[in-house]
């Protein structure tokens, strides 16, 4: 196991980001901040077929992403109020809040980090992250999928 691979074995969080690496299904999501990368992974494994890019603007999704936690206080860590914990609604709830996150890579996870790549994950395994984006967004002006 590498570093990151490591750390999975304590964060639930984690453990997803490595089993998405591997190609197992999900809740999230991989982006890439660089477009040429972007067109790589929509079109390596479909020759026939096209691809498809997504994008979202991400100072609006920094703002809206952090109001979202006012309407759902229990996702919240309770020795640090102002950071958001994955696994206090995700895997605890039977319903969870309709959350949707995007969060860089850790520590650890060296090719990840060389992409400038980042995840976006929503609590409940069926929610469409377009969808979600989209609807968090509040304006389609600030995503494109």
């Amino acid at each position: 196991m590498d570093a990151g691979e490591e750390l999975s074995l304590h964060d639930d969080l984690v453990a997803l980001i490595v089993l998405r690496h591997y190609s197992v299904p999900t809740r999230l999501l991989d982006w890439i901040t660089s477009p040429h990368v972007a067109a790589y992974f929509a079109c390596q494994d479909a020759d026939g077929d096209d691809g498809e890019l997504w994008c979202f603007d991400r100072d609006r999704y920094a703002a809206e992403g952090a109001r979202q936690w006012e309407r759902w206080p229990e996702t919240l860590l309770p020795d640090d109020p102002t950071k958001f914990g994955f696994s206090r609604t995700a895997f605890l709830v039977e319903e969870p809040p309709d959350w949707f996150v995007c969060e860089f890579y850790p520590p650890g996870f060296p090719r990840q980090r060389a992409q400038n790549g980042f995840y976006s994950a929503t609590a409940r395994f069926d929610r469409d992250h377009a969808n979600a984006i989209e609807e968090l967004l509040g304006d389609q002006r600030f995503c494109q999928l």
